[in-house]
């Protein structure tokens, strides 16, 4: 073969070779950066999310109070706007649960325009008068409200009304409240709820808003009375959110 001829050709064959190894490094960076994301994803979620969550649609709760009021969009969004709402899985006992929603406003029939309202999770919800709850409070004071109902043998609001309320303190705050911003900045936020079966009657309740650990404790001698599936409460405000769980 002529020299003049073999140059081109082997310049051609290193050009080739330069442009097939920048591909392949690319691929590589690509994939490492792939499973960094990925995997640094998966490790937060694990540690939040210890099993998998399923979305509770409004056919699936049994609603307590605010029938006419709770509405279900074509998406599966719940809605309520201004009126109180209670509702409890039909059946099992989650040990995690999650409300994802986005504050609208306060109801369109308020007088005062001033953010209120207030909108979270039921826990161990035996009735209306024994059960967990830890709610996301809108107002000028915006704060994070974890309280326990025990009304032994009452059953419904006109047994117990607003009887036997007792604020839990919590070990630790991870993270102040809220951790990022305001609920009324019209953004979607997330409370989740995970309650942990300790020794004997004991449990240990972590609660994250936003993704961020807000708040930790232990139940000591959980009430046999408090027990129960998982739902949500909803007082006053305009709220669209979604309920998940654990209860497969």
């Amino acid at each position: 073969m002529p020299i003049e001829d073999a140059t081109p050709n082997n310049a051609k064959r290193f050009q080739h070779k330069i442009e097939d190894g920048v591909i392949v490094l690319i691929l590589v960076a690509a994939s490492v950066l792939f499973y960094l994301l990925f995997f640094s994803t998966q490790a937060y979620s694990h540690e939040i999310f210890p099993v998998y969550l399923v979305q509770i649609k409004r056919d699936n709760l049994e609603i307590t109070n605010g029938r006419d009021f709770l509405k279900e969009t074509k998406s599966g969004f719940l809605t309520i706007d201004g009126h109180q709402s209670r509702a409890v899985e039909k059946t099992g006992q989650a040990k995690t649960t999650m409300i994802q929603f986005r504050y609208r406003g306060p109801a369109s029939s308020a007088r005062n325009t001033s953010p209120s309202g207030q909108i979270g999770l039921k826990l161990r919800a035996k009735n209306g008068c024994n059960l967990l709850y830890v709610m996301w409070v809108v107002g000028p004071e915006e704060r994070l409200k974890v309280q326990m109902k025990s009304n032994p043998g009452d059953v419904n609001h006109e047994d117990c009304g607003t009887c036997g309320y007792t604020t839990l303190v919590p070990e630790s705050n991870a993270n102040p409240f809220p951790p990022i911003s305001s609920v009324t900045d019209q953004k979607t936020h997330r409370l989740l709820a995970k309650l942990e079966p300790l020794d004997g009657n004991d449990y240990r309740l972590i609660v994250y808003a936003d993704w961020k650990e807000v708040w930790r404790g232990i139940i000591r001698d959980m009430p046999p009375e408090i027990e129960g599936p998982a739902g949500i409460r909803t007082d006053g405000g305009n709220f669209i959110f979604r309920f998940f769980t654990d209860n497969i």
